[in-house]
């Protein structure tokens, strides 16, 4: 005689899976477009300021092209802060730009903002 063992599973329809997984897995990942935009514009800010720290810092001539490419790029971002702080560690040609970390903080602050806000709707917990 044959016998007949009935077991249940659960179906789930390929959109529900997705969603599913996509939550699990992806919970802190911007999901706009927009805030993929702003974090993309921050960190190349954020680069650019940190080459012209390391620059400033190795006494970078200024006469060279990629250094004087770097500083000019950077400069508009950098320029608000200059005069911040009322000293300026010089050691022959180098010099520490405090004003340039502090631009670089202020920038990664902002960038993580505005993405935030961004993505404040997308956020399913």
């Amino acid at each position: 005689m044959a016998q007949v063992v009935h077991e249940t599973h659960k179906v789930y329809e390929d959109n529900e899976r997705n969603n599913t997984n996509q939550h699990n897995d992806v919970v802190d990942e911007p999901t706009s477009i927009a805030a993929k935009i702003v974090s993309i514009i921050g960190g190349l800010i954020m680069g650019v300021l940190a080459l012209r720290f390391i620059l400033s810092l190795l006494g970078a001539n200024r006469d060279n092209a990629f250094a004087d490419l770097v500083y000019g790029i950077s400069y508009p971002f950098a320029a608000p802060f200059f005069g911040l702080f009322g000293y300026t560690p010089t050691y022959g040609d180098a010099r520490l730009e405090f004003e340039t970390l502090f631009a670089i903080g202020v920038y990664a602050l902002l960038t993580w903002l505005i993405t935030r806000l961004l993505t404040v709707a997308d956020r399913r917990y």
